[in-house]
């Protein structure tokens, strides 16, 4: 007994596929303007400048380019251990 036939491909996965390698990604835009942000933790992360600052993160640089930003994570962000384990020593 033969199998049936598979359904003819319409296309709706590579669609969607080129689609969602279209869209932009704010966070990924090398063009676009950033700002370095700082939690409670003193963790650092790059934040694009047209979006709003997440409750709980400080702008500490910015807005400048991401390689700026980049360059400011990693000169001020030289010990990612919390700030209670940094204070043990």
């Amino acid at each position: 007994m033969n199998p049936a036939p598979a359904a003819p491909d319409t296309g709706g996965s590579a669609n969607r596929r080129n689609e969602e390698s279209t869209m932009a990604h704010p966070f990924d835009d090398p063009e676009a303007a950033y700002r370095v942000l700082v939690n409670g933790r003193q963790q650092h992360s790059m934040w694009p400048h047209d979006i709003a600052v997440p409750a709980g993160w400080t702008p500490v640089f910015g807005p400048d380019t991401r390689d700026a930003c980049t360059g400011y994570v990693e000169a001020a962000w030289t010990d990612m251990r919390p700030p209670s384990v940094r204070a043990a020593r």
